[in-house]
């Protein structure tokens, strides 16, 4: 019984007479136009930093490398499908050859 009435007792905090740390205080009670002056700061601060249009060439060089990447992806999976059945069937000569080609594509590289 006990072990139950102090399970639902309040939990026991610091002593009134300890003050808490300056640091602590301080972040506890920050009033709110302290709050809204650093926000404000700090979109100004993003104001002022130079923001450069990529326009549509950029957009347009992102959408071929992206279409790249996508024709590169699929050759390297072609690559390790083939591989792996190379693998099971016990052709494991073919099966490292195709793997290589395939971590060739992976990054780029190869025919």
């Amino acid at each position: 019984r006990e072990l139950m009435a102090s399970m639902f007792q309040p939990a026991r905090t610091a002593s009134p007479s300890t003050p808490p740390s300056p640091a602590l205080a301080a972040a506890a009670v920050q009033p709110q136009h302290m709050v809204a002056a650093a926000a404000g700061a700090r979109a100004a601060r993003m104001k002022q930093s130079d923001w450069v249009d990529s326009g549509a060439s950029v957009a347009q060089d992102y959408a071929h490398a992206r279409e790249r990447a996508v024709e590169l992806g699929a050759a390297r999976n072609k690559l390790y499908e083939e591989a792996t059945r190379a693998f099971m069937s016990g052709q494991h000569h073919i099966a490292r050859d195709l793997s290589r080609r395939g971590g060739a594509r992976a990054d780029g590289r190869g025919a």
